[in-house]
């Protein structure tokens, strides 16, 4: 066995000792995905090995409970959530509420978005529609078993906003 690799038990193939420090980095939310796939990293490790392999299947009833609640989302308040959960790059994560609002993607989305009533004070806003998105997710609570959902509902909005970036 190298000294700087592993053998993946799965797939046979050596993981490089970096590969796996880098991913350790990301699950800590040192760095986010996007930011390590910038920097050239590699972690797609897992490709082709299905999800249920690695727990990341959601139950039927609890992906329909998840499309449901996630229907009530606009692109701005699935914005914000990708802001808190840490899935946009270590800038943005950080950045304070009157900053991230001045953003193009903010804004971009801000003017999309029919159900704001006023748009003068885009702070105001955006801690509005943060309260919303924290309400949506309360609401699955008793709806769905919160151990069906551990682990996956992070890679389940990733999946959202990459849908809702190439839109």
């Amino acid at each position: 066995m190298h000294l700087n690799a592993v053998q993946c038990a799965l797939s046979g193939r050596y993981i490089q000792k970096s590969e796996i420090t880098e991913l350790l980095r990301v699950e800590k939310g040192f760095v986010s995905l996007e930011q390590a796939q910038e920097n050239g990293e590699q972690l797609d490790a897992t490709e082709g090995i299905p999800d249920s392999v690695y727990g990341n299947d959601l139950p039927d009833d609890a992906k329909e409970e998840l499309d449901r609640a996630f229907a009530k989302l606009s692109k701005l308040d699935l914005y914000i959530l990708v802001k808190d959960f840490g899935i946009l790059d270590e800038e943005i994560r950080r950045m304070e509420m009157c900053d991230f609002v001045i953003t193009p993607l903010f804004k971009k989305f801000m003017a999309e978005d029919e159900s704001i009533r006023s748009k003068s004070d885009p702070l105001k806003t955006a801690y509005n529609k943060k309260s919303k998105v924290m309400r949506v997710l309360a609401e699955l609570n008793g709806r769905i078993s919160m151990d069906d959902v551990e682990g996956c509902l992070t890679l389940y909005i990733q999946k959202l906003w990459e849908q809702v970036k190439t839109e």
